[in-house]
Parts: C-alpha cells; structure tokens; sequence
C-alpha cells in the first residue's frame, strides 16, 4: 500500500510539474502583447478623448493623456471593422453632447 502511495505521488508530481512549465511557457509566449479592446472601451476611449480635448483647461491631465492616443490607449492590434464602428458610434454621441451644451 506504502509503495502504491509513493508511486502515485511520483506521478503526480511529473504531471504537476509538467503542467507548470506549460503555464509558464504559455504566459511567456503572450508577454507583452495586450487584448484587443471591446467595441464598447474603443467607443469610450473615442468618446473620452474627445471631451478631454474639448475641455483642455479644465482637465489638463486628461488632454496630455489622451492627446497623443490614435487608435486606443495602447498599441493594439484592433480590428478595422470594429475600429470604423466604435468611430462612428462615439461621433453620433459625441456630436450630441456638444448640442447639448
């Protein structure tokens, strides 16, 4: 009985071993690379920026963040569709608030 507990927990070990360095090994691979955003945090992202830009004086943090920000807050890879939507949907909003005004 002493022996087959032994065993086990030899093979247990193996595998547990094993499935650690697939984990690192895979965490490694993505390292450095960040998600593609949501159409809805692109949509913010648009929208956040513009009214940063809007009101330079009184949020001048949010106007340097922002300022220099194309596509989103990091480099991505974002996809063109996707990208083209969130434009056009953060313009109709955006367009809105300033009648708004």
């Amino acid at each position: 009985m002493l022996q087959r507990k032994k065993e086990v927990f030899q093979i247990t070990k193996k595998k547990t071993i094993a499935a650690v360095d697939t984990l690192i090994s895979e965490i490694n691979k993505g390292q450095g690379k960040l998600p593609e955003p949501t159409m809805l945090k692109l949509i913010y992202f648009h929208i956040f920026k513009a009214v940063s830009e809007l009101n330079k004086k009184e949020g001048p943090a949010d106007y340097e963040f922002y300022k220099d920000k194309t596509d989103y807050i990091y480099d991505t890879k974002i996809n063109p569709f996707k990208k083209w939507m969130a434009n056009r949907i953060a313009k109709k909003e955006i367009t809105k608030m300033v009648k708004d005004r």
